[in-house]
């Protein structure tokens, strides 16, 4: 998916029709929607500090629970959160230059088999929708430069993904 049409590495008037469909998909409602599940997720952490006896926010906190969050804005089973971490971090190894040959093959790899199951969890979606950022991204067929082939839906989870993990930890640790 990284070669398809990708609103970070894309210029208007590209640009603006991939803005007009990340606008359509990241509305205040689907995020509200999941008020409860956040809520959960950060009870369950929390609880995990209660039993340990102590915390760690970034290392127990921020990092697990913006993961498991942004899985729920985008719509990655529970099932998937560490593969696409994994792989979001794959990903940003893959564009930092200056790292060791060997460990951007490694990083390769592991893009790849994250990249495969998002591309798989598209064609579940074309076969079942249901009711999440996929399945939205697959039937947005109104505005410019859409319906979005496969490929680019999958692009758009992974950037949404991986955007979504620093910008909201970031926020949280500082």
């Amino acid at each position: 998916p990284g070669a398809q049409r990708n609103l970070l590495l894309s210029d208007p008037p590209g640009h603006d029709g991939l803005r007009a469909v990340a606008n359509r998909v990241m509305r205040g409602q689907r995020i509200n929607a999941l008020q409860p599940a956040m809520r959960a997720i950060a009870e369950d952490l929390v609880d995990a500090f209660v039993a340990d006896g102590r915390a760690d926010l970034v290392a127990q906190f921020s990092h697990v629970y913006v993961r498991r969050v942004m899985a729920k804005v985008v719509g990655l089973p529970d099932a998937d959160v560490e593969c696409a971490s994994a792989g979001a971090v794959d990903l940003h190894a893959l564009i930092t230059p200056g790292l060791p040959t060997e460990v951007k093959l490694a990083a390769a790899q592991g893009y790849r088999r994250y990249s495969d199951r998002i591309m798989e969890l598209v064609e579940e979606r074309r076969a079942n929708p249901g009711d999440d950022m996929f399945s939205e991204l697959i039937r947005i067929d109104d505005l410019p430069g859409t319906p979005l082939t496969a490929a680019e839906v999958g692009t758009f989870v992974q950037v949404f993904f991986g955007a979504g993990i620093e910008t909201t930890r970031d926020a949280i640790n500082s």
